[in-house]
C-alpha cells in the first residue's frame, strides 16, 4: 500500500538515500521505515506544512459553559492545511497520528505571542456552524478555541531531514 501512494512512495526513496549518505546516516533512524508503513497520504502532505525548527498554530474547539466555567472539547488538534481536498476532520485526525506516532509534539500550554495566528480558526465553516449551534443551545455557553501550538520533536526533525525535505 505504501509503495503505490505517491506521498509515502516519496518518503521511503528519501529514507532509502539518506540511509546511504554519510551526511544523514546519523539522523536516520531504523524506525523511521516502521512510521512511513503508518502514515496516510495526508499525514506526508501535512508533514511536509511544518517547519523543521519553528511551531504552527492549533487548536480546539470547546464550548464553554460561563455560569461553571466549565468546558467541553467539540474537536481537539485543528489545523488548517493548504490542502482543499481535505476537511478540517481529516486534517484533525492527522495531526493526532502524527502526534501518535512521535513526530510532532502539541502541548496545549504552549502558544504563539501572536493572537493574530488563531484567527483562521474562528473563520471555518466548522466554528461559524458550531458557534451558532451552541448559542442556540443555550445562552450560558459559548463557543471559543483552545490555542496552543505544535512542533516537530527530535525525532521528528531527523524524520523531516531524512524522509520529507533531504538537502542533496
Amino acid at each position: 500500500f505504501c509503495v503505490s501512494e505517491k506521498e509515502l512512495r516519496e518518503l521511503f526513496v528519501n529514507l532509502i538515500s539518506s540511509s546511504m549518505d554519510s551526511a544523514y546516516n546519523p539522523s536516520v533512524h531504523p524506525c523511521f521505515a516502521e512510521i512511513i508503513k503508518q502514515m496516510s497520504p495526508l499525514d506526508a502532505k501535512i508533514l511536509k506544512e511544518f517547519p523543521l525548527k519553528d511551531v504552527v498554530a492549533i487548536v480546539d474547539y470547546i464550548k464553554e459553559d460561563t455560569r461553571s466555567r466549565s468546558f467541553s472539547v467539540a474537536l481537539e488538534n485543528v489545523f488548517i492545511s493548504s490542502f482543499k481536498d481535505y476537511d478540517i476532520f481529516q486534517t484533525s485526525a492527522s495531526i493526532s497520528s502524527l502526534i501518535r506516532l512521535g513526530i510532532i509534539d502539541a502541548t496545549k500550554t504552549d502558544k504563539i505571542p501572536d493572537k493574530d495566528f488563531y484567527d483562521p480558526f474562528t473563520q471555518t465553516d466548522f466554528f461559524k456552524e458550531f458557534s451558532q449551534e451552541t448559542k442556540r443551545h443555550s445562552p450560558f455557553e459559548i463557543a471559543k478555541t483552545r490555542n496552543y501550538c505544535a512542533k516537530l520533536t527530535p525525532l521528528g526533525q531527523n524524520f523531516f531531514r531524512a524522509c520529507v525535505a533531504p538537502k542533496y
